[in-house]
């Protein structure tokens, strides 16, 4: 069942709900406030723990995911590492099963009379470019799957494992980009500058200046979602 689908099958009581849970996480994927390090590095401790990691990971902390790689990249063992498993273990672990279990548990929901409406936010029609960007930038655009989560166990009582829901809000209200590796995990401030085509969307967005500005000056450059250069 896609997202779409199972938007046909909420009430309009519930759609109100979800839109004002989405609001919540919006502000969250929108901040430039400086990360607190101690609530970061107990975020990052806790997620280790979550995906049952055989060791909680050495913490360093950088102004930007350019710094991050250029620090990782700077290590004796770069090539005998990477940072994908642990980040991969992450992502599934904490959003993907957790998604796939919620429409799994909302298939037999019955269709409502409700007809599609304008809250397409639920559907996240975003390009794989513009997902990967995100992932380029901060964990704080998981609140896009964050939300949905917390709609779905918050308002339509879906089962879940409160050890994982924990982990990954820890990780979206508390963290910027991160780098993970087993012994290691370099965590990026939030971006000082964010810009995105509208107040209620997540679509990077700028003309002639970057739509993403680290406070170490690593720049991207987003025109309607699409990223103009690469510089990492």
């Amino acid at each position: 069942m896609s997202d779409s689908e199972l938007w046909t099958k909420v009430t309009s009581e519930q759609k109100e709900q979800a839109y004002s849970i989405y609001k919540k996480w919006l502000i969250i994927a929108k901040s430039t406030e400086r990360i607190n390090y101690q609530k970061a590095t107990d975020a990052i401790k806790f997620a280790y723990l979550a995906i049952k990691s055989k060791k909680v990971p050495e913490i360093s902390f950088v102004d930007s995911p350019k710094a991050a790689l250029k620090k990782a990249q700077a290590r004796d063992d770069y090539r005998q590492q990477s940072s994908f498993g642990i980040y991969d273990i992450i992502r599934r672990k904490l959003v993907f099963e957790p998604r796939n279990s919620i429409k799994y548990q909302l298939s037999n929901l019955p269709q409502t009379s409700i007809e599609q409406n304008e809250q397409e936010f639920l559907s996240g029609g975003w390009s794989i470019a513009q997902l990967q960007l995100f992932s380029r930038i901060s964990i704080q655009f998981w609140s896009r799957y964050a939300w949905f989560l917390d709609f779905a166990y918050s308002v339509l009582g879906c089962y879940h494992i409160s050890e994982r829901w924990k982990a990954l809000q820890l990780l979206v209200k508390n963290c910027g980009y991160i780098l993970p590796f087993n012994d290691i995990c370099y965590i990026s401030d939030r971006p000082i500058e964010l810009s995105f085509k509208d107040n209620d969307n997540l679509i990077l967005h700028a003309e002639n200046k970057p739509a993403v500005l680290f406070r170490d000056g690593y720049k991207i450059f987003v025109f309607n979602g699409i990223e103009l250069s690469i510089s990492i």
